[in-house]
C-alpha cells in the first residue's frame, strides 16, 4: 500500500472540501455560495469560439455547471498569433463590450486561455484543452469544471478582478490559513518545486519565503522566465525541500481591475498587436524592484519571431516596470501539466501522489456487459477509463487511457495509448503505444463523415523536414517516406516542408466503424511491413491530415458521438 506525505494528505483533504463545495452548486443556482461572477474561455478563432460555446451549453443543459454565473468565450483576432498575454488584453476590451466600466470594476472573472491547436495532446485538438476529460465527477469533470473547483476558494476571498489560470495545468494546494487576494497589482500563486522545474517555468526571487503555514503572502524582487539552473543558483533562491533543491515556481495570477484596465489602456500604444504577448514572461517579468528589460530581447521561447516583437515587448517593460509583484507561497501545493500524451498517461495512469491529491479514479461512468475469463490479471489502477461502455471478452493493456469509447466483444487495446471517441469494432486488435481519435467531419457540403486519426504516443507532430527528406520524421515508428510508400501516398508537390500534423494520411467513411476499421488496418499494414488493402468500402473524397480535420469539423456530430454512449451507459 503506498504511503503518502502528510502534504500529499492535507492536499487531497483541502480538494476533497472543494469538491463538495462545488458538488453542492452544480446544475444548481450559486445562491449565497461566493462564486465568479464570470467564467471567460477565450479560443484562437470564430470556429473554435463556437466549438467552445457548444460544449458550454451542452453542460448547462445537463446541470453540469453552476447557474446564475456567465459564461462567456471570446476568440483571437484574425491574423498573426498574438499569444496569451494577447489574449488577456483582447479580453478585457471584449468584457468592456458586454459590461459598462463601472460594473466590470465590480466584478470577478476567472480566465482561462484557451486558444490553440493541442498538437501535443491531439484528442484536445478538436474540442479543445479546457473540455479534456478527467476521471473524476458524475458525470466526469472536464479541465473546466476541475479549474472551477481548485479556485473554489478565491472568489470570497478577493478584490474585483482578473484571475488568469492556464487551461492545461492543475493546481492542488492546502488553502487554509489567513490569506487573501487585495494587494493592488498583481499577485501571483508560487509552487515548490524541484530545481529542473524552474528551467521551464517562471521563478520568484523573493523577499521571503520562509513559513510553516500552508499559504504566505510575500512580495517579489524580480522574476525569472524559464532561467537556467546556474541562474537560479547565482539569485540565491534555491532551498532544501525533501532533500531535493527546490526553487519557487509559476502558475496562475490575479490582476484587479485598476491595474488591468490601466494595462488594457496602455495597449492602444502596441496596436495592431501582431506578436506573440506572454501573459507569464512579459507581464510578470516586467514586476517587482529588481525588474529588468534586457528579457525583451531574448526570443529563445516565441513560436515566432515579428519584426515589432522586441519594441513591443520594450513598450510593455517600460509601462510596467516598477509595479509591485505580489505572491501567494502555496507551501503545501503541487502543480501538474496535463499538456502532451505522455503528461496525460502519467498523471492518470501512473502518479499514484497526483492520483490521491486529486481523487481521481481508475474509471469513472464505467459500464461492463459480458464475462470475461482474464488469463493474465492486470492491476486496474494502472489504466484510466472515462465514460466507456465495454462489451466483454475484451482486454486493455496497462497505463492506456480510453476516453468517451464503446468497446465491443473481442477487441483489445495495448499498453501506453490514447483512444479517445472511438467505437472499437468488434475483434479490432489496437496496438502498444498508439493514439487514436474519431472525429466527425464536413468534406465538400456532404456531412455526418467520420475520419479517424491515428498517431504514435511518442510521435512528434510538430517537427518540420524538408519534403525531400521525409526520412526525418517518424511515424509510428517508421520514417515517414516507407510509410508513405506502404499506404501508396503521396505529399503535396507544393509542399517544401511539412509535419505529420500536415501528412494528408487519413480518409473519411461514411460510417463511424469503417472509419476505426481503417485506421487499424493502416496501423496493421505498416507494422508489418505490407502494403495497405483497403477493402470494398471506399472512403468520401481525398485523404485528410489532422490540420484539415480541425478546419472541417463537426463538433455537434463529434459531442453526438459522445452523447449516443453517454445514453447507452444510462440505459436510455
Amino acid at each position: 500500500m503506498t504511503s503518502f506525505s502528510q502534504t500529499s494528505n492535507n492536499i487531497r483533504n483541502s480538494t476533497a472540501e472543494k469538491l463538495k463545495l462545488f458538488e453542492s452548486i452544480r446544475g444548481k443556482d450559486v445562491g449565497d455560495i461566493p462564486f465568479w461572477d464570470a467564467v471567460v474561455i477565450t479560443a484562437l478563432d470564430e470556429s473554435q469560439k463556437e466549438a467552445y460555446e457548444i460544449q458550454v451549453q451542452c453542460k448547462l443543459d445537463r446541470g453540469e455547471l453552476p447557474l446564475g454565473v456567465k459564461y462567456l468565450v471570446f476568440h483571437d483576432p484574425p491574423g498573426p498569433k498574438i499569444g496569451n498575454g494577447g489574449s488577456v488584453l483582447v479580453t478585457i476590451g471584449d468584457l468592456l463590450k458586454i459590461y459598462d466600466e463601472e460594473e466590470l470594476l465590480k466584478t470577478k472573472i476567472i480566465l482561462l486561455p484557451a486558444g490553440g491547436y493541442s498538437q501535443r495532446l491531439p484528442n484536445a485538438s478538436v474540442l479543445g484543452k479546457a473540455f479534456t476529460a478527467l476521471p473524476i465527477g458524475d458525470p466526469p469533470f472536464q479541465m473546466l469544471e476541475l479549474q472551477l473547483i481548485m479556485m473554489m476558494d478565491l472568489p470570497a476571498k478577493m478584490n474585483p478582478g482578473i484571475f488568469v489560470v492556464a487551461s492545461d495545468c492543475l493546481e492542488f494546494f492546502n488553502s487554509e490559513g489567513d490569506w487573501s487576494l487585495t494587494s493592488p497589482g498583481f499577485t501571483a500563486f508560487a509552487h515548490p518545486s524541484p530545481i529542473i522545474i524552474g528551467t521551464t517555468h517562471g521563478v520568484f526571487v523573493l523577499d521571503d519565503h520562509k513559513s510553516d503555514c500552508p499559504v504566505t503572502q510575500t512580495t517579489c524582487k524580480k522574476f525569472l522566465h524559464k532561467p537556467s539552473t546556474e541562474v537560479m543558483r547565482n539569485h540565491g533562491i534555491t532551498f532544501l525541500h525533501n532533500e531535493e533543491e527546490h526553487v519557487f515556481t509559476d502558475s496562475a495570477y490575479f490582476v484587479d481591475w485598476k491595474k488591468a484596465k490601466s494595462l488594457y489602456d496602455f495597449s492602444d500604444k502596441i496596436k495592431p498587436i501582431d506578436c506573440e504577448i506572454d501573459a507569464y514572461g512579459d507581464f510578470l517579468q516586467a514586476l517587482g524592484p529588481e525588474a529588468c528589460g534586457d528579457y525583451t530581447k531574448n526570443i529563445a521561447n516565441v513560436t515566432k519571431e515579428t519584426a515589432s516583437l522586441v519594441e513591443k515587448r520594450r513598450k510593455i517593460f517600460e509601462f510596467l516596470t516598477g509595479t509591485q509583484l505580489n505572491v501567494l507561497l502555496l507551501n503545501e501545493s503541487k502543480f501538474y501539466h496535463l499538456g502532451t500524451t505522455k503528461e496525460y498517461i502519467h498523471h492518470l495512469c501512473k502518479d499514484a501522489a497526483f492520483r490521491h491529491e486529486s481523487h481521481f479514479a481508475s474509471e469513472v461512468m464505467v459500464i461492463r456487459d459480458g464475462v470475461h475469463e482474464e488469463k493474465e490479471k492486470i492491476n486496474t489502477d494502472q489504466r484510466c477509463l472515462i465514460q466507456c461502455y465495454l462489451t466483454l471478452p475484451s482486454t486493455i493493456g496497462q497505463y492506456t487511457v480510453l476516453e468517451y469509447c464503446d468497446i465491443n466483444s473481442g477487441s483489445s487495446v495495448g499498453s501506453n495509448c490514447i483512444i479517445s471517441n472511438v467505437i472499437i469494432p468488434e475483434g479490432a486488435c489496437i496496438p502498444d503505444d498508439t493514439f487514436m481519435t474519431t472525429v466527425c467531419v464536413t468534406v465538400n457540403d456532404v456531412a455526418g463523415l467520420f475520419v479517424t486519426v491515428v498517431f504514435g504516443i511518442g510521435d512528434n507532430v510538430k517537427k518540420m523536414a524538408r519534403s525531400d527528406d521525409l526520412s526525418q520524421l517518424q511515424y509510428l515508428g517508421m520514417p515517414l517516406d516507407l510509410v508513405l510508400a506502404l499506404l501508396d501516398a503521396k505529399l503535396d508537390a507544393r509542399q517544401e516542408s511539412v509535419s505529420l500534423w500536415q501528412v494528408k494520411l487519413f480518409p473519411a467513411f461514411h460510417s463511424c466503424k469503417h472509419s476505426v476499421q481503417y485506421a487499424i488496418s493502416m496501423i496493421n499494414s505498416l507494422k508489418s511491413g505490407s502494403k495497405l488493402q483497403v477493402g470494398d468500402v471506399k472512403p468520401v473524397g481525398k485523404h485528410l491530415s489532422m490540420e484539415d480535420v480541425l478546419a472541417i469539423k463537426d463538433i455537434k456530430g463529434t459531442l453526438n458521438i459522445r452523447e449516443n454512449l453517454r445514453k447507452k451507459i444510462l440505459g436510455k
